[in-house]
Protein backbone atom coordinates (compact mmCIF):
# COMPACT_ATOMS: atom_id res chain seq x y z
CA UNK A 1 0.00 0.00 0.00
CA UNK A 2 2.76 2.46 0.70
CA UNK A 3 4.07 1.67 -2.56
CA UNK A 4 1.10 2.37 -4.10
CA UNK A 5 1.00 5.57 -2.43
CA UNK A 6 3.98 6.59 -3.46
CA UNK A 7 3.86 5.83 -6.37
CA UNK A 8 1.07 7.93 -7.15
CA UNK A 9 2.81 10.73 -5.39
CA UNK A 10 5.52 10.67 -7.37
CA UNK A 11 3.08 10.16 -10.67
CA UNK A 12 0.96 14.11 -9.59
CA UNK A 13 4.99 15.47 -8.56
CA UNK A 14 5.56 14.29 -12.38
CA UNK A 15 2.39 15.61 -13.57
CA UNK A 16 2.83 18.80 -12.15
CA UNK A 17 5.93 19.42 -13.53
CA UNK A 18 4.49 19.03 -16.97
CA UNK A 19 2.29 22.04 -16.35
CA UNK A 20 2.92 25.03 -18.13
CA UNK A 21 3.94 27.67 -16.28
CA UNK A 22 2.13 30.94 -15.66
CA UNK A 23 1.97 33.58 -18.64
CA UNK A 24 4.99 36.00 -17.60
CA UNK A 25 4.30 39.38 -18.25
CA UNK A 26 7.66 41.10 -19.91
CA UNK A 27 9.31 42.95 -22.57
CA UNK A 28 10.60 41.51 -25.74
CA UNK A 29 11.74 43.55 -28.56
CA UNK A 30 10.82 42.82 -32.07
CA UNK A 31 7.57 41.04 -30.65
CA UNK A 32 4.26 41.15 -32.68
CA UNK A 33 0.43 39.85 -32.34
CA UNK A 34 -2.36 39.00 -34.85
CA UNK A 35 -4.99 40.95 -34.41
CA UNK A 36 -9.05 40.32 -35.70
CA UNK A 37 -12.08 42.36 -36.21
CA UNK A 38 -15.16 40.90 -37.53
CA UNK A 39 -17.85 43.29 -37.91
CA UNK A 40 -21.72 42.02 -38.74
CA UNK A 41 -24.79 43.58 -39.20
CA UNK A 42 -23.56 46.57 -40.61
CA UNK A 43 -26.47 48.94 -41.51
CA UNK A 44 -24.80 52.51 -41.69
CA UNK A 45 -20.96 53.04 -42.56
CA UNK A 46 -18.78 54.19 -39.91
CA UNK A 47 -15.50 54.69 -38.63
CA UNK A 48 -13.46 52.51 -36.00
CA UNK A 49 -10.45 53.65 -34.46
CA UNK A 50 -8.22 51.36 -32.00
CA UNK A 51 -4.69 52.84 -30.15
CA UNK A 52 -2.52 51.63 -27.88
CA UNK A 53 1.00 53.12 -26.40
CA UNK A 54 4.42 51.01 -26.19
CA UNK A 55 6.80 52.78 -24.47
CA UNK A 56 9.87 51.49 -26.23
CA UNK A 57 10.24 52.42 -29.17
CA UNK A 58 8.22 55.33 -26.91
CA UNK A 59 5.42 55.27 -29.34
CA UNK A 60 1.93 55.35 -29.56
CA UNK A 61 0.39 52.55 -32.48
CA UNK A 62 -2.91 54.09 -34.14
CA UNK A 63 -5.12 52.32 -36.51
CA UNK A 64 -8.94 53.93 -38.31
CA UNK A 65 -10.53 52.09 -40.99
CA UNK A 66 -14.17 52.43 -42.20
CA UNK A 67 -16.51 50.14 -42.45
CA UNK A 68 -18.94 50.13 -45.06
CA UNK A 69 -20.56 46.55 -44.85
CA UNK A 70 -20.33 42.72 -42.92
CA UNK A 71 -16.27 42.32 -43.10
CA UNK A 72 -13.23 41.00 -41.60
CA UNK A 73 -10.25 43.24 -40.71
CA UNK A 74 -7.01 41.23 -40.05
CA UNK A 75 -3.71 42.72 -38.83
CA UNK A 76 -0.29 41.71 -37.73
CA UNK A 77 0.67 44.15 -34.47
CA UNK A 78 4.16 44.97 -33.40
CA UNK A 79 3.69 44.67 -30.20
CA UNK A 80 6.98 44.47 -27.71
CA UNK A 81 4.88 44.29 -24.29
CA UNK A 82 1.71 43.19 -23.19
CA UNK A 83 -0.57 46.61 -23.82
CA UNK A 84 -3.91 47.65 -23.12
CA UNK A 85 -5.74 48.71 -26.41
CA UNK A 86 -9.10 51.45 -26.63
CA UNK A 87 -11.25 50.75 -29.46
CA UNK A 88 -14.06 53.29 -30.65
CA UNK A 89 -16.97 52.76 -33.26
CA UNK A 90 -20.05 55.21 -33.21
CA UNK A 91 -21.40 55.10 -29.83
CA UNK A 92 -19.48 51.83 -28.77
CA UNK A 93 -16.31 52.58 -26.67
CA UNK A 94 -14.34 49.37 -25.53
CA UNK A 95 -11.12 47.73 -24.16
CA UNK A 96 -9.15 45.10 -25.60
CA UNK A 97 -5.88 43.89 -23.69
CA UNK A 98 -3.28 42.18 -26.21
CA UNK A 99 -0.03 40.28 -25.60
CA UNK A 100 2.81 38.69 -27.92
CA UNK A 101 2.55 35.80 -30.02
CA UNK A 102 -1.31 35.31 -28.50
CA UNK A 103 -3.82 36.19 -31.14
CA UNK A 104 -7.21 38.08 -30.31
CA UNK A 105 -10.70 38.17 -32.37
CA UNK A 106 -12.94 40.81 -31.25
CA UNK A 107 -16.33 40.30 -33.03
CA UNK A 108 -18.84 43.26 -33.11
CA UNK A 109 -22.23 42.64 -33.56
CA UNK A 110 -23.34 46.15 -34.74
CA UNK A 111 -27.50 45.51 -34.79
CA UNK A 112 -27.24 44.89 -31.10
CA UNK A 113 -24.09 47.05 -30.02
CA UNK A 114 -22.83 43.38 -28.83
CA UNK A 115 -18.70 43.11 -28.58
CA UNK A 116 -17.24 39.54 -27.26
CA UNK A 117 -13.72 38.19 -27.74
CA UNK A 118 -12.36 35.41 -28.69
CA UNK A 119 -8.25 33.62 -27.67
CA UNK A 120 -6.09 34.15 -24.74
CA UNK A 121 -6.87 36.99 -22.92
CA UNK A 122 -10.87 36.64 -23.37
CA UNK A 123 -11.71 36.86 -19.69
CA UNK A 124 -9.54 40.08 -19.79
CA UNK A 125 -10.88 41.97 -22.23
CA UNK A 126 -14.31 40.76 -20.54
CA UNK A 127 -13.06 42.81 -17.63
CA UNK A 128 -11.50 45.32 -18.63
CA UNK A 129 -14.55 46.54 -21.33
CA UNK A 130 -16.53 47.22 -17.95
CA UNK A 131 -13.26 48.17 -16.00
CA UNK A 132 -10.69 50.48 -18.24
CA UNK A 133 -7.61 51.15 -16.36
CA UNK A 134 -7.94 54.93 -17.01
CA UNK A 135 -10.41 57.07 -15.24
CA UNK A 136 -12.55 59.06 -18.29
CA UNK A 137 -14.21 61.81 -15.72
CA UNK A 138 -13.13 65.06 -15.06
CA UNK A 139 -12.82 66.14 -11.64
CA UNK A 140 -12.90 69.86 -10.08
CA UNK A 141 -9.54 71.43 -10.41
CA UNK A 142 -8.59 71.82 -6.44
CA UNK A 143 -7.19 69.49 -3.95
CA UNK A 144 -10.90 67.25 -3.37
CA UNK A 145 -9.90 65.57 -6.81
CA UNK A 146 -6.80 63.45 -5.22
CA UNK A 147 -9.19 62.16 -2.64
CA UNK A 148 -11.97 61.26 -5.55
CA UNK A 149 -9.05 59.67 -7.91
CA UNK A 150 -7.61 57.39 -4.79
CA UNK A 151 -11.39 56.29 -4.50
CA UNK A 152 -12.15 55.95 -8.12
CA UNK A 153 -9.27 53.53 -8.02
CA UNK A 154 -9.68 51.99 -4.85
CA UNK A 155 -12.87 50.62 -6.55
CA UNK A 156 -11.39 49.11 -10.09
CA UNK A 157 -8.78 47.63 -7.33
CA UNK A 158 -11.83 45.93 -5.67
CA UNK A 159 -13.28 44.78 -8.82
CA UNK A 160 -9.77 43.47 -9.64
CA UNK A 161 -9.90 41.49 -7.14
CA UNK A 162 -13.37 40.49 -6.98
CA UNK A 163 -13.16 39.09 -10.47
CA UNK A 164 -10.11 37.09 -9.56
CA UNK A 165 -11.25 35.61 -6.52
CA UNK A 166 -14.33 34.62 -8.73
CA UNK A 167 -11.70 32.95 -11.11
CA UNK A 168 -12.76 35.56 -13.75
CA UNK A 169 -9.51 36.59 -14.26
CA UNK A 170 -5.39 34.75 -13.87
CA UNK A 171 -3.47 35.68 -10.69
CA UNK A 172 -0.50 36.93 -13.72
CA UNK A 173 -3.20 39.44 -14.50
CA UNK A 174 -4.12 40.33 -11.29
CA UNK A 175 -0.62 41.20 -10.59
CA UNK A 176 0.15 43.00 -13.02
CA UNK A 177 -3.06 44.91 -13.24
CA UNK A 178 -3.01 45.64 -9.51
CA UNK A 179 0.73 47.70 -10.21
CA UNK A 180 -0.57 49.68 -13.31
CA UNK A 181 -3.36 50.77 -11.48
CA UNK A 182 -1.36 52.17 -8.61
CA UNK A 183 0.58 54.11 -11.92
CA UNK A 184 -2.02 55.07 -13.14
CA UNK A 185 -3.77 57.19 -10.34
CA UNK A 186 -0.17 58.85 -9.15
CA UNK A 187 0.10 60.17 -13.11
CA UNK A 188 -3.71 61.42 -13.12
CA UNK A 189 -3.50 63.05 -9.54
CA UNK A 190 0.24 64.53 -11.06
CA UNK A 191 -1.87 65.62 -14.25
CA UNK A 192 -4.64 67.85 -11.58
CA UNK A 193 -1.35 68.80 -9.44
CA UNK A 194 0.12 70.77 -12.60
CA UNK A 195 -2.59 72.18 -14.94
CA UNK A 196 -5.12 72.39 -12.33
CA UNK A 197 -3.45 73.66 -9.35
CA UNK A 198 -0.21 74.66 -10.62
CA UNK A 199 1.83 72.82 -7.54
CA UNK A 200 3.34 69.47 -8.37
CA UNK A 201 5.65 69.34 -5.07
CA UNK A 202 2.15 68.60 -3.43
CA UNK A 203 1.99 65.28 -5.14
CA UNK A 204 5.80 64.98 -5.20
CA UNK A 205 6.11 64.92 -1.31
CA UNK A 206 3.46 61.83 -1.08
CA UNK A 207 4.48 60.16 -4.17
CA UNK A 208 7.92 58.96 -3.89
CA UNK A 209 10.09 57.89 -6.98
CA UNK A 210 9.82 54.05 -6.69
CA UNK A 211 10.62 50.26 -8.86
CA UNK A 212 8.74 48.29 -10.32
CA UNK A 213 8.65 44.82 -11.58
CA UNK A 214 7.04 46.08 -15.02
CA UNK A 215 9.22 48.75 -15.66
CA UNK A 216 8.33 48.75 -19.16
CA UNK A 217 4.19 49.53 -18.80
CA UNK A 218 3.62 52.99 -20.34
CA UNK A 219 1.98 53.95 -16.88
CA UNK A 220 5.51 53.86 -15.02
CA UNK A 221 7.43 55.17 -17.92
CA UNK A 222 4.91 58.09 -17.05
CA UNK A 223 5.14 57.88 -13.65
CA UNK A 224 9.32 58.20 -13.96
CA UNK A 225 8.95 60.91 -16.24
CA UNK A 226 7.33 62.91 -13.12
CA UNK A 227 10.27 63.51 -11.85
CA UNK A 228 12.59 66.17 -12.94
CA UNK A 229 14.20 69.33 -11.56
CA UNK A 230 10.90 71.73 -9.75
CA UNK A 231 12.47 74.32 -12.30
CA UNK A 232 10.85 72.21 -15.53
CA UNK A 233 7.45 72.42 -14.10
CA UNK A 234 7.28 75.92 -15.45
CA UNK A 235 9.75 75.87 -18.78
CA UNK A 236 8.03 72.72 -19.36
CA UNK A 237 4.67 74.46 -20.02
CA UNK A 238 5.81 76.98 -22.24
CA UNK A 239 6.87 77.33 -25.47
CA UNK A 240 9.73 74.33 -25.06
CA UNK A 241 12.93 74.81 -26.98
CA UNK A 242 15.06 71.70 -27.71
CA UNK A 243 17.20 72.92 -25.39
CA UNK A 244 14.96 73.08 -22.93
CA UNK A 245 13.49 69.89 -23.58
CA UNK A 246 17.27 67.98 -23.75
CA UNK A 247 17.89 69.29 -20.53
CA UNK A 248 14.75 68.11 -18.68
CA UNK A 249 14.87 64.12 -20.30
CA UNK A 250 18.69 64.04 -19.22
CA UNK A 251 17.78 65.27 -15.72
CA UNK A 252 15.10 63.06 -15.64
CA UNK A 253 17.76 60.30 -16.71
CA UNK A 254 19.90 61.19 -14.19
CA UNK A 255 17.16 61.19 -11.65
CA UNK A 256 16.10 57.80 -12.29
CA UNK A 257 19.55 56.45 -12.23
CA UNK A 258 20.21 57.95 -8.72
CA UNK A 259 17.36 56.56 -7.23
CA UNK A 260 16.52 53.01 -9.25
CA UNK A 261 18.16 49.97 -10.32
CA UNK A 262 20.59 49.60 -13.27
CA UNK A 263 17.68 46.91 -14.91
CA UNK A 264 15.10 49.95 -14.50
CA UNK A 265 17.10 53.12 -15.40
CA UNK A 266 18.71 51.18 -18.89
CA UNK A 267 15.10 50.49 -20.05
CA UNK A 268 14.13 53.80 -19.36
CA UNK A 269 17.19 56.01 -20.40
CA UNK A 270 16.30 53.78 -23.87
CA UNK A 271 12.30 54.35 -23.61
CA UNK A 272 13.50 58.00 -23.06
CA UNK A 273 16.14 58.54 -25.88
CA UNK A 274 13.86 56.93 -28.50
CA UNK A 275 11.24 59.59 -28.01
CA UNK A 276 13.53 61.45 -30.25
CA UNK A 277 13.08 59.41 -33.19
CA UNK A 278 9.55 60.31 -33.44
CA UNK A 279 10.74 64.24 -33.83
CA UNK A 280 13.22 63.11 -36.24
CA UNK A 281 10.93 61.12 -38.26
CA UNK A 282 8.14 64.57 -38.10
CA UNK A 283 10.89 67.05 -38.78
CA UNK A 284 9.25 69.57 -41.67
CA UNK A 285 12.54 69.98 -43.01
CA UNK A 286 16.65 69.21 -43.56
CA UNK A 287 17.41 72.06 -40.40
CA UNK A 288 14.57 70.65 -38.17
CA UNK A 289 15.89 67.11 -38.62
CA UNK A 290 19.56 68.46 -37.93
CA UNK A 291 18.31 70.15 -34.94
CA UNK A 292 16.36 67.30 -33.21
CA UNK A 293 19.46 65.33 -34.53
CA UNK A 294 21.92 66.84 -32.76
CA UNK A 295 20.55 66.38 -29.66
CA UNK A 296 20.20 63.00 -30.10
CA UNK A 297 23.59 62.28 -30.39
CA UNK A 298 24.29 64.34 -27.47
CA UNK A 299 22.10 61.79 -25.23
CA UNK A 300 23.04 59.00 -26.57
CA UNK A 301 27.17 59.96 -26.03
CA UNK A 302 26.09 60.61 -22.62
CA UNK A 303 24.06 58.24 -21.90
CA UNK A 304 24.54 54.77 -23.80
CA UNK A 305 26.59 53.20 -20.89
CA UNK A 306 23.50 53.40 -19.18
CA UNK A 307 21.43 50.73 -21.87
CA UNK A 308 22.72 47.61 -20.57
CA UNK A 309 20.41 45.78 -23.29
CA UNK A 310 22.63 46.23 -26.19
CA UNK A 311 19.61 45.31 -28.83
CA UNK A 312 17.80 48.42 -27.38
CA UNK A 313 20.71 50.93 -28.11
CA UNK A 314 21.54 49.63 -31.23
CA UNK A 315 17.41 49.74 -32.49
CA UNK A 316 17.99 53.62 -31.38
CA UNK A 317 21.06 54.00 -33.87
CA UNK A 318 19.89 52.10 -36.68
CA UNK A 319 16.65 53.83 -36.86
CA UNK A 320 18.29 57.09 -36.83
CA UNK A 321 20.36 56.19 -39.46
CA UNK A 322 17.38 54.86 -41.34
CA UNK A 323 15.08 58.54 -40.92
Amino acid sequence: MKKQLFAIGIALLVAGCAHQPEYECKFTLNGETQLTFNFTNVKTPKTFNFFYNQSFPLDQFKKTFRVESDTTFEYTLSLNHPAEAICYYDNMEFNIFLVQDEPLTVNLDLANSDVTFEGFTKQICDHLTNNPTWLSEDFENDESCFAKIDSRYADKQKSLDSAYSAGLLPKWFRDYQTENLSFNKVVLKQSYAQFGLNNIDILRKNEPIRESKYYWTDSYINFLCMFSAPRFDTLLGQNVNNEVFYEYVQDNINTVKSNLSEEITSYFTASRLSNYLIFLRKAHNQSEYNEKNKYLNRLIEANSSLIKDTALLNYITTEQANI
